[in-house]
């Protein structure tokens, strides 16, 4: 992977070869120190790092999307969760309810039978105890 602008090492060192024999010794020197200028210069400009910042953005491309995937993966998965949490809540609601109506008709039917009111809990425990106590005089 250690290329320039898609040449690699082997060309690279044909292209310096062939410059070399074209321009002969003298101006070769003169125009590798240009070039190397002309280089510099390029790889310090803010055009340069802009292709680089887009060049990194297109390398990272499929791991943001496998991410990404991850992400939207999970977040439903965290929505059938709510939902499944919320289900669960309506259905102790419904169940605390029809608690509460089954007391309610135990506290009719005993009234029907009995003709007369249940006592409150408290009470009938109040009563107990002190017919218990009553008795063992």
């Amino acid at each position: 992977m250690n290329t320039l602008c898609g040449i690699g090492i082997p060309e690279l060192v044909l292209l310096v070869l062939v410059i070399f024999v074209v321009l002969g010794p003298e101006r070769a020197q003169e125009t590798a120190l240009e070039l190397g200028r002309l280089l510099g210069k390029l790889l310090r400009s803010k055009w340069w790092k802009e292709i680089s910042e887009i060049t990194q953005s297109l390398r990272d491309l499929p791991t943001t999307l496998i991410k990404m995937a991850e992400l939207e993966g999970m977040q439903s998965e965290l929505r059938e969760t709510l939902s499944d949490i919320q289900k669960s809540a309506e259905l102790d609601q419904e169940g605390k309810d029809t608690l509460t109506e089954i007391d309610e008709a135990i506290e009719n039917l005993y009234s029907r039978v009995h003709g007369i009111e249940q006592p409150p809990a408290d009470q009938s425990e109040a009563a107990a105890e002190q017919n218990e106590t009553g008795e063992g005089s």
